[in-house]
């Protein structure tokens, strides 16, 4: 079965760094990313289908389709209808490349950045990665629409 879900990051919510979100936040505004859970720290799987994420009147949509044929999406599925996860977006699209900019960044910049209140330019969307613990307060992630059938017998 795929599962078709969907979450919105919004705008002007301040996170623990001082961050916030505009409409210009990311470039593009709007695209495809890949998709992991807890931005890779809990293994290197990368779901099936990209996300698709687009502007909002309020924030940014985030549009996602779970394989539930898959043991590790149809979790998520699970946990998504239970309403316990959210969206959160890193600059990385690989497990790799995000865990050594993590590195760096928390060696290196984090313990001699200021707290800031500042809008976020952010730039490339590298991933989106399902959480339970979101750095922008959030509406968990729904359900809009379940699809019988495999990955393999739905359109692409």
């Amino acid at each position: 079965m795929i599962v078709y879900v969907i979450g919105t990051v919004p705008h002007g919510q301040v996170c623990h760094s001082g961050a916030y979100l505009t409409a210009k936040s990311f470039t593009p505004d709007r695209g495809t990313a890949p998709v992991c859970l807890e931005h890779w720290h809990g293994g290197d799987y990368v779901f099936r289908f990209p996300a698709y994420f687009a502007p909002g009147a309020n924030g940014v949509h985030v549009l996602h389709r779970l394989d539930t044929s898959l043991p590790e999406e149809a979790v998520v599925a699970d946990l998504v209808a239970a309403g316990r996860l959210k969206w959160s977006h890193g600059m990385h699209a690989t497990a790799e490349a995000q865990r050594a900019a993590e590195a760096v960044f928390y060696r290196d910049v984090a313990p001699r950045r200021a707290y800031t209140v500042h809008a976020l330019n952010y730039g490339r969307v590298g991933h989106w990665a399902y959480t339970s613990t979101p750095a922008f307060a959030q509406d968990p992630i729904v359900v809009m629409a379940t699809v019988r059938g495999t990955s393999q017998g739905v359109a692409q």
